[in-house]
């Protein structure tokens, strides 16, 4: 009888040979899912035709290389508690599911013969396929990150293989999760086309190489609540546990004079409420954070701060 212990969230490899007659009889527990590897990594070739061969080595940039999605073969009867958030199984049996990498190098593996199959944590799945039909799971959506080179006065612009990842259209949405174990909500204001304003940079669905979910196409995967806000149109809000800050000018002197170089001027801690999320504050109240809390953008030329309600230190008069 197979027999899986999970002592945390990221356990230590175990690899278990099968037949075919116990594979069928297996029954996955404690949240787990049973995924047919897709595209093992034994099978794959770089972009220049060399075949990679050491699937177990850690230094040819697993986060390119690893298994990133496969068919769903064993669902469990249901979730347990004990998970991250509370969710509902959304999953059905053949459907082709993209899944967190890591989790994939470490979750427990199954041989049956020369075919793997993996035990996932339902709570480490992103998105399905069912024919046509894209699924969102765990509250994850899928953005594409803007191209063009985001610029501020005073700040460096984070970019990370030719995308701005703080800005990314939202393309496919998933469901809402409740319950989180710690403040953390998620907010449905969001809509399809909207670009979001993000607290955790989105991570890569998969990598270029073998990209299948739309070809080529470069997709990026996060819950709502690492998103501050959102621009529509030709307006920016903030998500409801989020505000909007118009950040005070940084300083260019220094108490006895000297200019401040721009490459030296720190971001303030100060600024005006633009808007709120749940208006607990009005707009034009002052507030008090640190810098490094805060999301910056310029947009239609004015620079705004994103940040978390709950990550302020206090407003005042």
């Amino acid at each position: 009888m197979l027999e899986t212990y999970f002592t945390n969230l990221m356990p230590k490899k175990r690899l278990y040979r099968l037949t075919e007659d116990e594979l069928d009889k297996l029954v996955p527990m404690n949240n787990k899912v049973l995924v047919k590897v897709h595209d093992p990594v034994l099978e794959r070739k770089s972009a220049g035709g060399i075949i990679l061969i050491a699937p177990t080595d850690t230094d040819w940039n697993p986060e390119v290389h690893a298994d990133r999605y496969g068919v769903v073969e064993r669902l469990p009867r249901g979730l347990r508690g004990g998970g991250m958030w509370k969710t509902n199984i959304e999953l059905g049996v053949g459907d082709l599911v993209w899944y967190d990498y890591l989790m994939g190098l470490n979750s427990d593996s199954i041989m049956v013969g020369d075919v793997e199959y993996k035990l996932m944590d339902y709570f480490y799945l992103y998105v399905a396929k069912r024919g046509e039909q894209i699924i969102c799971l765990n509250g994850y959506c899928l953005f594409e990150p803007k191209r063009d080179e985001l610029k501020s006065n005073y700040d460096l612009v984070i970019i990370h293989e030719g995308d701005d990842i703080r800005l990314a259209k939202l393309i496919y949405k998933g469901g809402v999760n409740a319950l989180y174990e710690n403040d953390w909500v998620d907010d449905d204001g969001i809509q399809e086309g909207d670009v979001a304003v993000f607290a955790i940079p989105p991570v890569m669905l998969e990598a270029e190489y073998y990209s299948l979910f739309e070809g080529k196409r470069k997709y990026r995967i996060s819950q709502r609540r690492y998103v501050f806000g959102y621009i529509r149109g030709n307006d920016i809000f903030p998500m409801k546990d989020c505000l909007i800050v118009l950040p005070d000018a940084p300083r260019v002197f220094t108490d006895g004079g000297i200019i401040i170089p721009e490459s030296k001027r720190r971001r303030p801690d100060y600024g005006t409420v633009y808007k709120c999320g749940d208006d607990s504050l009005k707009s034009g109240e002052r507030v008090h954070y640190h810098f490094s809390q805060a999301t910056y953008i310029t947009h239609n030329g004015v620079d705004y701060g994103f940040i978390r309600i709950n990550n302020l230190l206090h407003g005042y008069e």
